[in-house]
């Protein structure tokens, strides 16, 4: 029997009622001002840590949005309404009970750093040599702070990892501390690491 994994590990960083901060040292006119909103970033990592891709979904309250990012792509969730954007400042009309809208963006860094290592049968081993192995596999995720990035964001946010392996190719799952669900025929497995 094949054994491959395909791995689809989807970071959560749950960032909730964030004043995004506008550029230093720039006046700021009462309507230029970001918007009170939630923050959800979704990060796609490779199968060694390494971050592929962010995307986040911000959500408001009624009335006219005023956001601020770098995003290659922003795509409006709530309505046809098309979202503005010069340069990082962002702006859409907003008539509903809620805004939200979604946004790749142009950098990758996360204010940890990921590190996915895998052992087969005790010894390590990397993804690419998992493809068609069967035997006792062992991935261990590890987490630490990325002095790259602001602090306060290592030391005051939570992070969701979440791993879904193949039910018909992975059986006898474990991960002390963790949650394990059933997605269809996958497991979801979500550790939750608190500052």
């Amino acid at each position: 029997m094949r054994k491959t994994i395909a791995m689809t590990i989807s970071l959560v960083l749950l960032m909730s009622l964030i004043l995004m901060a506008v550029a230093a040292g720039q006046p700021v006119m009462a309507s230029q001002m970001p918007s009170e909103k939630e923050e959800i970033i979704y990060g796609l990592l490779e199968h060694d840590g390494q971050v592929r891709q962010l995307t986040v979904v911000n959500m408001f309250g009624a009335g006219d949005v005023v956001d601020y990012g770098r995003y290659r792509t922003v795509q409006n969730l709530t309505s046809s309404e098309p979202v503005e954007q010069v340069d990082d400042r962002l702006s859409v009309p907003n008539d509903a009970a809620h805004f939200s809208y979604r946004g790749d963006l142009e950098e990758t860094a996360l204010p940890w750093m990921i590190k996915i290592q895998y052992q087969l049968d005790g010894q390590m081993i990397s993804a690419g040599e998992l493809a068609g192995e069967s035997g006792q596999l062992l991935i261990t995720v590890s987490v630490s702070e990325n002095t790259q990035i602001d602090p306060v964001f290592f030391d005051h946010y939570m992070l969701q990892l979440t791993l879904s392996l193949d039910g018909t190719t992975f059986s006898e799952i474990e991960s002390p501390g963790a949650t394990i669900a059933n997605a269809g025929q996958h497991k979801v497995i979500s550790p939750t690491i608190l500052p």
